[in-house]
Formats: C-alpha cells, sequence, structure tokens
C-alpha cells in the first residue's frame, strides 16, 4: 500500500523520455538572489609625509530593491597582516542571508595602535556616505572579525561615540556600529606589556574589556 505522503512525494517526480522506465528526475527551483562581487574599492587613502597608503574593500551584494543590513568583517593575522578576501565561504553566507557584506583591509606593523581601530571607523563612515549605492540601511551597520579582527570589532563597539578615532573622510558620518560579532577575538591587552617597558595605562586603553560598562 503507498501511503498518501508517499503519493505526494511521487508527485513531484516525473517519467525521463528516452531512458528506461521507471528513471526519475526532481525538477528544483533554483530561489536564491544573485550576489554582486565587487572589489578593490577604495575606502581610505592613509598620507605619511612620504607616502600615501590605499586601503582596500570588497564587496558581496545581493541584488534586492530593499535596504539592507550592512556588515564589516575585520580579518584576524596577528596584527601583521590584513588580508581582507579570505572568509569567504562566511561571507557568502552573510550576503545570501540579506546583508550587504563588506571586507576591509587595515593597517598593521609597523603601524601602531590606534591606526587599525581609525582604519576601522573610517570603513563604517565609507559604508554610511555611500549607503545609497550599495543598497545599505546606514541605521543597521555591524561589524565582525575573527582574532586580532575580532579585536577590532570589538574596539569599534566599545568605543562606539568617541570621536578621537575620528580622521580623514566622511566625517560628517557617524562611525558607531550597531553589531558586533566577534570570533575568538582578544579582548584583553593589559599584561601585553609584562617583562617589556610597556604601560600599564596604554594597555589598558587598547583592551576592549576597559571600554565595557554595565550600561
Amino acid at each position: 500500500m503507498i501511503s498518501k505522503e508517499n503519493n505526494e512525494i511521487s508527485s513531484n517526480y516525473h517519467d525521463l523520455p528516452g531512458y528506461v522506465h521507471g528513471a526519475k528526475i526532481i525538477q528544483v527551483a533554483l530561489t536564491k538572489t544573485p550576489i554582486d562581487n565587487i572589489s578593490d574599492v577604495v575606502y581610505e587613502t592613509v598620507k605619511k609625509t612620504r607616502s600615501v597608503r590605499q586601503l582596500h574593500m570588497s564587496f558581496l551584494v545581493p541584488r534586492t530593491n530593499i535596504l539592507k543590513p550592512g556588515i564589516i568583517y575585520f580579518p584576524g593575522g596577528g596584527f601583521m597582516t590584513a588580508e581582507h578576501n579570505k572568509f569567504v565561504e562566511m561571507r557568502m553566507a552573510l550576503a545570501e542571508a540579506g546583508f550587504v557584506v563588506a571586507a576591509a583591509e587595515y593597517r598593521t606593523i609597523p603601524d601602531t595602535f590606534p591606526a587599525p581601530v581609525i582604519d576601522a571607523k573610517a570603513a563604517v563612515r565609507y559604508l554610511r556616505q555611500h549607503a545609497h549605492d550599495y543598497g545599505i540601511d546606514p541605521s543597521r551597520i555591524g561589524v565582525i572579525g575573527d582574532s586580532a579582527g575580532g579585536w577590532l570589532a570589538q574596539m569599534l563597539g566599545t568605543t562606539n561615540g568617541d570621536k578621537s578615532f575620528d580622521h580623514g573622510d566622511f566625517l560628517s558620518q557617524s562611525a558607531d556600529v550597531q553589531a558586533v560579532a566577534t570570533l575568538y577575538g582578544i579582548s584583553d591587552l593589559r599584561n601585553i606589556g609584562d617583562g617589556f617597558s610597556g604601560s600599564p595605562t596604554k594597555s589598558a586603553s587598547v583592551s576592549c574589556s576597559h571600554g565595557v560598562t554595565a550600561n
């Protein structure tokens, strides 16, 4: 006896003409939204006495007509590198979920704090300035990072409203973020100078946990 449930399943199959009788095929409708990949966007130009460096960002943009939340990914690399085009699977999954996903490089060694935070906040301001171009809702921008990039994402969350890191372009735009996600990001750097001549005060200032309050 064939159950009603099995009858319903069987109705989704059909015979393949020209093949052995009984061959079946399932017709699957592809409903995923197309995603545009935009690379090599310059979001910040860092000018020094003898050099100029352009910092880049790439985008995954769902092709829809509605405003979407934006999220910026900051890569890890032990503060030595910031290869922003990695973690493709994670970024694509977020884009398929309806986010406009940006991935941003930032300054690493030999540049030191607060350079990475300045760059990250510049990336947020860039997204708000160009929100219309990428279909982003400027009131819904979050950040995510892994390892050192996780620290950077946390720093943005714990320094919301702090204008001391705002340098460069689009200063009329807010660098505040509405959401933070971190993948094994370091949060407490207060012991980083142990055994050296590090400043405890400065170590506290670069620790995300130092900026966390009850509010």
